[in-house]
């Protein structure tokens, strides 16, 4: 699959209170299992997982914007280790 094919479509409405996700993410569907939910359906492709189906009830369900003028958090100190590729450190 193409990563212009790995795509997240989420859609509800005020009515029915869940949220339906379709996505071909994978870090996307991690996320979710990860919450406890389970697919709902299973789209496969020649014998291959396609996309996953999730509904999520809405008050489980968040999303946010960040301001465009409101700048990132930095990342959590010792979140990233410089690797050491090859070098051996001479003592």
């Amino acid at each position: 699959m193409l990563k212009s094919e790995k795509e997240t479509t989420i859609r509800w409405d005020s009515e029915e209170k869940v949220v339906h996700i379709f996505t071909c993410h994978r870090p996307v569907s991690r996320r979710a299992e990860r919450a406890g939910f389970k697919p709902v359906r299973v789209q496969t492709q020649n014998e291959r997982k396609g996309g996953l189906f999730y509904e999520i009830p809405l008050a489980n369900f968040r999303y946010g914007f960040r301001a465009l003028n409101r700048p990132r958090r930095p990342a959590p100190k010792g979140a990233f280790k410089p690797k050491t590729r090859g070098k051996i450190s001479q003592q």
